[in-house]
């Protein structure tokens, strides 16, 4: 049975003392007359799964997979993942966890369609979804002589770019895809630039004196297609 993670928002939590890594949280908490809205809670909630993700969640850099398997079926990653340092993570209401191979787990599901974390409301993914195979499909549907240029002008962004060691895991799988061609993944040192990036695009985009055209040239592609 996989232990109760406690999420209570901060705004909740009045005070806190210290308890050891999995026990319950020893916490007193806020009684509200009017309590916040649902949405601003699930709000406050997102933004404790975005700390975690930030601060928690590496993605095992390679070679192979997470569960790759030598010829003697021994898991020769999840083992040395097992020997690295694991790291600890605190709730705003004091519960705490120290995540080892499980911080890995989380992300490897985005290269390997058969390790993704699963539920009734989210059946595993197609391969063909992975973050590798998007990438092939992307570069098979253009000209053979201008997949060099697009290899090496590869850009991360946007908040789920932001996972530990995402760019060497992604540089490492297309370098063992593509050995001649240059891979280049770009992603910024900047968090806020990363974050954003995607949206800092768009607009600029859309501020182009030209842009008007373009939107009513695929409007018009659109319209004559459909």
């Amino acid at each position: 049975m996989d232990p109760v993670v406690s999420l209570t928002p901060h705004y909740m939590v009045k005070s806190k003392s210290p308890v050891d890594a999995g026990q319950a949280p020893n916490a007193s908490y806020i009684k509200f007359d009017v309590p916040p809205t649902d949405s601003f809670r699930k709000n406050e909630e997102e933004r404790i799964f975005t700390s975690f993700k930030e601060s928690m969640v590496q993605v095992w850099q390679g070679p192979g997979k997470l569960d790759l398997t030598d010829g003697m079926g021994n898991h020769v990653n999840v083992d040395t993942v097992k020997s690295l340092p694991p790291r600890p993570f605190e709730m705003p209401d004091g519960w705490n966890q120290v995540f080892g191979i499980e911080r890995f787990r989380v992300a490897e599901g985005l290269f390997d369609a058969k390790a993704a974390l699963t539920d009734d409301s989210h059946p595993t993914p197609d391969q063909k979804h992975t973050i590798t195979s998007m990438v092939q499909a992307a570069l098979s549907a253009v000209d053979v002589e201008i997949r060099p240029t697009l290899l090496n002008n590869i850009v991360l962004t946007g908040g789920g770019s932001l996972l530990d060691k995402l760019a060497e895991r992604l540089h490492g799988e297309l370098s063992a895809l593509y050995p001649n061609p240059r891979v280049r993944v770009h992603a910024s040192n900047i968090v806020t630039d990363r974050k954003y990036g995607s949206w800092v695009g768009g607009s600029i985009l859309a501020s182009l004196g030209t842009f008007h055209q373009v939107s009513f040239c695929l409007s018009l592609c659109c319209a004559t297609r459909y």
